[in-house]
């Protein structure tokens, strides 16, 4: 039921203007189906972004996770793709092992955005974030929130997992992760982004307590350029 969700999905957005004009973007996303109650689906996300934001080097793009330009993306992921991801990520994690899930099916229904640069960011913020991964479903959700209507979308998420081979104090590391409306694409996006940061896969990240990076001064830190968004599904 559109009333009763049970998956919450948790985005933060990275829009950085870029020289000559444009932006770029980038995301790191968690998801819950664990608990039946929405506030600890919410508690669990929240833990797990925390822990990819202390792990990343957030100021490096190819920490974030990339959706393929237009003319690159693949029809479908072949078994030469995630060999080649293997070699790629074995250059910097000797040990480490590729996975791929199988695409999690889930339904759209609502999404609010989240954070204290929300205003900055102008009106219905993750709606812009949303059309980045359909194009057109933000405006058919915007519509929505002004009639009290409901929108119903099947989405697919689909993870590509690094592991370690050590048998203790590890977890696994989702290296990339696709959004998407049809289930092919979201295996070729989580590959794309899988292989944009597997430049940047260290074996720390396979540690369950990552020690917080070292931060400049409170006082000298610039402001974010993320856009936060939380969005909640329903199977």
């Amino acid at each position: 039921m559109a009333s009763t969700p049970n998956v919450t999905i948790l985005m933060v957005a990275n829009k950085p203007a870029v020289k000559g004009g444009g932006e770029d973007f980038g995301f790191i996303l968690t998801h819950s189906r664990i608990a039946a109650k929405k506030k600890e689906r919410e508690k669990e996300c929240a833990k797990e972004i925390v822990a990819a934001l202390d792990s990343l080097p957030l100021e490096d793009m190819k920490a974030w996770c990339q959706i393929p330009k237009d003319g690159d993306t693949k029809k479908e992921v072949a078994p030469t793709d995630m060999e080649q991801l293997t070699t790629l990520v074995r250059r910097r994690c000797p040990k480490a092992s590729i996975k791929m899930s199988e695409p999690a099916a889930c339904v759209l229904v609502a999404s609010m955005p989240w954070g204290p640069h929300e205003r900055a960011h102008g009106p219905d913020p993750d709606l812009t974030v949303l059309e980045k991964f359909d194009n057109g479903f933000g405006e058919l959700l915007r519509e929505a929130r002004r009639v009290s209507g409901l929108v119903r979308k099947q989405f697919f998420l689909a993870v590509v997992w690094a592991e370690s081979d050590k048998k203790e104090d590890v977890r696994p590391f989702s290296l990339g992760i696709g959004l998407a409306t049809d289930p092919q694409l979201a295996k070729v996006r989580a590959l794309h982004a899988a292989e944009v940061r597997a430049h940047i896969i260290t074996d720390a990240m396979f540690t369950k307590s990552v020690a917080p990076k070292n931060l400049p001064p409170a006082a000298t830190t610039p402001a974010p350029a993320t856009t936060p968004a939380a969005t909640t599904s329903t199977a």
